[in-house]
């Protein structure tokens, strides 16, 4: 009788343990990114994103150099580290997912994402 309710008391555990692990994977599917923007420059595994603006006010500074933008310091510009960068481009509009959700206070901010999805 013991180790039936041995058995029995496993076989919980075991399914509330694959029911918890089945939760917490479908909500981190679901965790909203932590910056959207637009990609002003596309190098290596390096983004230049320009975050908070518009698609007009992209199409205005697109073509004015970067140096020229970030000596200005106008607009909230941020490098962002990314290891898959093959189907990003310039003038994407993007949501990021920063590692850690910490972005460096330098001008440019920095930060490193563990995701990037291109905004359709």
């Amino acid at each position: 009788m013991d180790f039936t309710l041995c058995i029995k008391r496993s076989l919980i555990l075991l399914l509330l343990s694959a029911f918890l692990v089945g939760c917490s994977s479908n909500q981190s599917k679901q965790i909203p990114p932590n910056l959207t923007g637009y990609i002003l420059e596309v190098e290596d595994n390096k983004l230049l994103v320009a975050e908070h603006i518009s698609f007009e006010e992209y199409n205005q500074i697109k073509n004015i150099p970067n140096v020229k933008l970030i000596e200005e310091g106008k607009l909230n510009l941020l490098y962002i580290t990314y290891t898959d960068v093959k189907n990003l481009k310039k003038g994407n509009e993007i949501e990021i997912w920063v590692e850690y959700g910490e972005v460096g206070t330098s001008y440019p901010g920095s930060a490193i994402a563990n995701r990037v999805e291109i905004i359709e």
